[in-house]
Order: C-alpha cells, then sequence, then structure tokens
C-alpha cells in the first residue's frame, strides 16, 4: 500500500472513529518476514481502514470480487492495490474461479518478497456477537508460501460499530509458526489446512469477544460496569473483563445454575430499567457534587464564547450533505450501515466542498473558491468537535437538573445495584478459588 494511501486511511479512521486504542503493537515481526494478518470482519470498509492505520506495517489485502463492480470502490482499491478473491457463493454475481490461481499467483508474490497480506477469513462482513467458521484460504496462502511466513492475529471491536464517531480497540495477538503444519502438508495437505485454520480460529478467539447471542453480551457488559465502575474507561480495560466474565459465566453455569440464572434475570431487570428511563450505569453510581457543576459551567462557557461561531458556521455549511450518507444507509438493508456512510461520504463530502468552491468561483473569484476548498472542510472539523462537545454538555446537564427530582427512583436503583455487585463479588471470589 503506498505510503500517501495510509497517510489518507489515517485521516479517514481518525475521523470516523473518535478514538482507537491499540493493544499487542509489539507482537508484530519487524525483520522482514513474511506475514498474513487475519483479523475478525464485523463492519465492512471500517474494518480494513483500522488495520491499515494501527498496524506499523503496510499491507496489501485481499477482498471479494464483486466489490470491483462499484466504480469507486474499484478506484480506491487499484489506489491500494487490492486483490480481487472469487468466492464460489459469488459465481450468481459474475465471480469466476478460474482467476482464483492468478490471486492465489498474487499472494505467494508478495510473500516471496517479504511482504505482507491481510485478509478476513471468516470470508464476509457479519453482525453476529462471535467469531463465525473461517475459511481455509489463509492456511492454503500461508502453506504455499516462504517458510519463514507467520500468521498474526487481530481481533477488532468497536463500542457502537454503526455509530460515527465510536470508539475502537485493535488487539494483536502473537504471531502463529506454522511449521507443523508444513511437515503434514507433505502427506496431507487437506488435513494441513484443516488444522492450521484451526490454529487461526484459536489466535482469533484469542484477542475477539465471542459470546453466543447479544443479549448475552449486554447483560455481560452490564455486569462489568456494576463490578468494575470506573476500572472500564478503556475499550481494552472493558474487553479484558469481559472475557473474564464470560469464562466465569460459563463455568458457573454448568456448576451453580439456579445461582447464575437468578443473578442473570436481576442483571437483566437491571438493565431493562435504565434504557428505559434513558439513564447509564454511571448515573446511578456517581454522585455530582458542586464541583462538577463549576466544571461544567466552564466548559459550557467556553464552548459558547469561544468555539459557537466556527462550529456553528461548520455544521450549517455542512447540514445537507451530514444528512445524506445518514439517509443512504437506511435505505440498504444489509448489516453495513457504518460502511454506508463512510462510503457516501468518502464521495459527498468532497463534491460539497467542490460545489460551494465553484459557487463562490463564479460569484467572487478564483481566489475565494481556492480559500473555500481550505477553510469550509476545516469549519467542518470544528463542528464536529463542537456537536461532541455538545453532546456530552447535553448529558451532564440532565444529571445535573433531572437527577435530584428523581432521588427515590435513583435509590431504588442504587439498591438494586448494590445488591447485584455483592452477589458479583461473591461468584468473583468463588472464581479465583476454583482450580485453574
Amino acid at each position: 500500500m503506498p505510503g500517501w494511501i495510509r497517510l489518507l486511511v489515517r485521516f479517514v479512521t481518525a475521523i470516523w472513529c473518535r478514538s482507537v486504542e491499540t493493544v499487542g503493537v509489539q507482537h508484530v515481526p519487524r525483520d522482514g518476514v513474511p506475514l498474513i494478518v487475519v483479523a475478525n470482519h464485523e463492519n465492512g470498509l471500517i474494518d480494513p481502514l483500522l488495520i491499515a492505520s494501527r498496524l506499523p506495517i503496510a499491507p496489501r489485502f485481499l477482498a471479494k470480487s464483486t466489490l470491483w463492480k462499484n466504480p469507486v470502490l474499484k478506484f480506491l482499491f487499484m489506489l491500494g492495490r487490492v486483490v480481487p478473491v472469487h468466492r464460489k457463493q459469488d459465481a450468481a454475481e459474475g465471480a469466476d474461479m478460474k482467476k482464483n490461481a492468478e490471486t492465489f499467483e498474487i499472494a505467494g508474490r508478495v510473500l516471496a518478497q517479504k511482504g505482507v497480506l491481510a485478509l478476513f477469513p471468516e470470508g464476509q462482513s457479519h453482525n453476529e456477537p462471535e467469531l463465525q467458521p473461517l475459511k481455509t484460504g489463509a492456511a492454503r496462502i500461508c502453506l504455499a508460501a516462504p517458510e519463514s511466513t507467520r500468521i498474526l492475529p487481530v481481533g477488532i471491536l468497536f463500542h457502537d460499530k454503526h455509530r460515527f464517531r465510536s470508539k475502537a480497540l485493535v488487539v494483536i495477538g502473537e504471531p502463529i509458526d506454522p511449521s507443523p503444519q508444513r511437515k503434514l502438508a507433505a502427506t496431507d495437505p487437506g488435513k494441513a489446512a484443516h488444522d492450521l485454520t484451526d490454529r487461526i480460529t484459536e489466535g482469533l478467539r484469542a484477542v475477539t469477544i465471542n459470546v453466543p447471542t447479544w443479549e448475552e453480551r449486554r447483560l455481560l457488559e452490564r455486569a462489568v460496569e456494576i463490578a468494575r465502575g470506573d476500572e472500564v474507561s478503556s475499550l481494552e480495560a472493558k474487553a479484558f473483563h469481559l472475557r473474564a466474565f464470560y469464562n466465569a459465566y460459563r463455568a458457573f453455569q454448568t456448576q451453580r445454575p439456579a445461582e447464575i440464572e437468578s443473578l442473570k434475570r436481576e442483571v437483566a431487570r437491571y438493565d431493562r430499567a435504565l434504557r428505559v428511563l434513558g439513564l447509564s450505569d454511571e448515573e446511578v453510581r456517581v454522585t455530582y457534587g458542586p464541583g462538577s457543576v463549576v466544571r461544567w459551567v466552564m466548559r459550557l462557557v467556553r464552548m459558547v464564547v469561544i468555539r459557537l461561531p466556527f462550529g456553528l458556521a461548520g455544521a450549517i455549511l455542512h447540514a445537507i450533505p451530514y444528512r445524506i450518507p445518514r439517509w443512504l444507509s437506511g435505505q440498504n438493508d444489509d448489516d453495513q450501515p457504518a460502511s454506508w456512510k463512510l462510503f457516501s461520504a468518502i464521495v459527498i463530502f468532497p463534491l460539497w466542498w467542490l460545489l460551494l468552491a465553484g459557487i463562490v468561483w463564479l460569484r467572487f473569484g478564483i481566489e475565494l473558491a481556492l480559500w473555500t476548498l481550505v477553510v469550509v472542510p476545516i469549519s467542518g472539523f470544528i463542528a464536529l468537535l463542537w456537536m461532541e462537545s455538545g453532546l456530552t454538555l447535553v448529558e451532564q446537564a440532565k444529571a445535573f437538573i433531572l437527577l435530584p427530582s428523581r432521588r427515590a427512583l435513583l435509590a431504588e436503583l442504587g439498591t438494586r445495584r448494590e445488591s447485584i455487585r455483592r452477589q458479583l463479588a461473591e461468584l468473583e471470589q468463588i472464581w479465583r478459588a476454583m482450580p485453574a
């Protein structure tokens, strides 16, 4: 991937994500080892952007051939030197399986030159809370590559994958050495590919959160909030505790089924009450004192006095292009609204800036038109930061104004929360005492 493309990808990722945490960078080989990056795939076009922007290496991606039908994507893929994969399930859409020989040839050439490939072995983006069965393509490419080739598992976790300006976590696991499967491939290549795929699955499960249903995932997240509170300020901490809680949850389902089901019902009731009332666990847990109010007022003054003119101007200038990607994502019934938002924004916003610059050119001349191309995008970024600050201030204002009038309700929720917290603490003590 060319250097300027990587810079562009980092810029787009920084705009789309409010923050991106990266864990395990030390696991990335730096000595010119041929590398195959494998990752979970639950958020369409956002996933490769995160890999390209957060890993200290420049991979060539493999992507399904049907994406080349979109002219804009085709152009971007050509710039990024993306390699098409012709899948059997896409035959009805024109995929030609015979062309996969060329795909494997390109992959082998990249690895022979000590390059890096990146692919998503689940085969397609999905909306499930756990890793889906992997295809054997990554294993077969690896077994045909130079002996020094390693496989690097990467896990991607989102706070809210469909939301613009959400948070993301990239977890890099330890490289997989395929030497045992290489020896097996000499006598049984089919079994070697499946065995290596199993090892890739284990590697990806170690860097992802795998819960069977979204309902269980949400309740586990709520349990982590209750038991850990301020300890889950980062996605890395949240992922760590979620994995630990899920392991304990599975064990207790077998050893203490009645107790764990009772606790699960209590967490579900508490979670349902918060969602119905529009409250967060933090609003139940934290008491806002006079110091919090003073800090909130100072932030409000700074936002209104300093940022309001620039933020309001940027919001007005970008009101139309901001709405169009959201509308387009709602018109598609697939599971990748974030991809539709991002893809349409990449096209629509530059066109909007060019349109505004063209109007200014016709009315005021080329010099002001060029300034428009500089100032308008900057005003949009300022508006983005301004709106984010405004949403935070609004949430805090709700807490300051509404929560004191709900003292009885908060007291009841607090009592329920404390009961759940005590039960979780007791189970944690039992879990720690259990043999490993």
